[in-house]
């Protein structure tokens, strides 16, 4: 909420974090070496492992919070975690990997009937049949208005790919058609 939030940002700001002017969510504490992003109630925080643990201790003793733990390379870190609807991977000899929760991509999939096995697949996205009637008085009898009931599965899964589009670039084109 955004008393949460206001209150958040007086308690860090105290201990020296600052806010980047541009995305208010951003702040990043010199002192402490940790960079901080916040969404809603949860946060985000990257620095070297003792700077980070560190930073726990000040938000359990400043914040009713919880910990998802460390994540990162060390033996004893954690490999992934999930941080705004997205899961972020630490492999080992790689570096990071950051892609949608992989539930949004199967709920787009199920909604469309692409589990199925008689699902139809196209070579190239954006190719569309040729449809001589397009701007002709027979448009309307080819392409009949969608039925008001599917109106609301349509924008939900249009949402969906969107949110996933901005991580997934090889659907971005097919979503925008």
């Amino acid at each position: 909420s955004a008393r949460y939030q206001d209150h958040q940002s007086e308690i860090m700001e105290a201990d020296g974090f600052n806010t980047c002017g541009v995305e208010t969510t951003v702040r990043s504490s010199p002192q402490r070496n940790v960079d901080t992003v916040t969404h809603g109630d949860d946060t985000l925080a990257l620095g070297e492992r003792e700077n980070l643990k560190e930073f726990e201790r000040f938000m359990k003793q400043n914040f009713v919070c919880h910990s998802s733990g460390l994540v990162g390379p060390h033996p004893e870190d954690g490999k992934m975690l999930r941080f705004t609807k997205r899961e972020l991977r630490c492999v080992p000899d790689h570096g990071w990997e950051k892609e949608p929760d992989p539930k949004y991509g199967q709920k787009v999939v199920s909604k469309l009937g692409l589990d199925r096995e008689d699902a139809k697949t196209a070579l190239t996205p954006g190719v569309h049949e040729k449809r001589p009637y397009l701007g002709t008085e027979e448009e309307d009898e080819m392409d009949p208005e969608m039925p008001r009931e599917e109106h609301t599965d349509y924008r939900s899964v249009s949402g969906v790919a969107q949110f996933l589009s901005g991580d997934r670039l090889d659907i971005k084109f097919a979503v925008k058609e």
